[in-house]
């Protein structure tokens, strides 16, 4: 089918699968019929996170446009029809989500935003735990950000209501891969120099 080579994963909802891979786009999750494809969300490297609102469905997706033209679009997951857009502190956005609490991680830090299918409303920002690969992972009110390219950072962990540090540990780092939460406990794989791979973990 169309797309583009990507990093991403698809987000699989109520029968329709969400794939970022040059353009955002929605196909029958049992025959792979393409449902619809929005030409302005563009990115290889963000997955998709399926969001409902009352009930009505929504696609939230960082992209990546021309001349780092970098931010985060809400779309109608029934149609693909782009509701809002919202410019982000840098690029590589990678998403979260928590009821109606969006985290977006970017090279530039990370930014929480509370939802609606009207506008986002900015929470918090912050510098801290920016990277260009894994998404942030949200879990007992807290934010963790796993691993940091060309630096020594491990996690980085933020109080999901503020923002603020509550931990941030350093060590052999690098950048990673998206973390998953087993048994009270974040496991991620992280690099350094692009040689070295190391599974992380740690408990929260």
């Amino acid at each position: 089918g169309k797309g583009a080579a990507s990093h991403t994963s698809p987000v699989i909802a109520d029968g329709v699968a969400y794939f970022c891979a040059g353009e955002l786009a929605a196909m029958d999750a049992a025959t792979g019929k393409e449902l619809w494809r929005q030409p302005k969300v563009t990115h290889e490297c963000a997955s998709p996170v399926f969001w409902k609102n009352n009930g009505k469905p929504y696609v939230l997706c960082a992209m990546a446009g021309p001349r780092y033209a970098c931010g985060v679009f809400c779309v109608d997951a029934a149609n693909g029809a782009v509701l809002w857009q919202e410019k982000t502190q840098g690029e590589h956005g990678a998403l979260a989500i928590s009821g109606d609490t969006l985290v977006v991680r970017t090279n530039g830090g990370a930014t929480a935003y509370r939802l609606s299918p009207q506008k986002p409303e900015q929470l918090w920002t912050t510098k801290d735990g920016g990277d260009y690969g894994g998404s942030p992972i949200i879990y007992q009110e807290r934010v963790y950000l796993c691993g940091r390219a060309y630096s020594k950072d491990l996690v980085t962990v933020l109080d999901l209501k503020t923002g603020a540090v509550t931990l941030k540990q350093v060590g052999k780092g690098g950048a990673c891969s998206t973390g998953i939460v087993a048994d009270g406990k974040i496991i991620y794989v992280c690099e350094s120099d692009y040689k070295t791979g190391r599974l992380i973990v740690f408990k929260t």
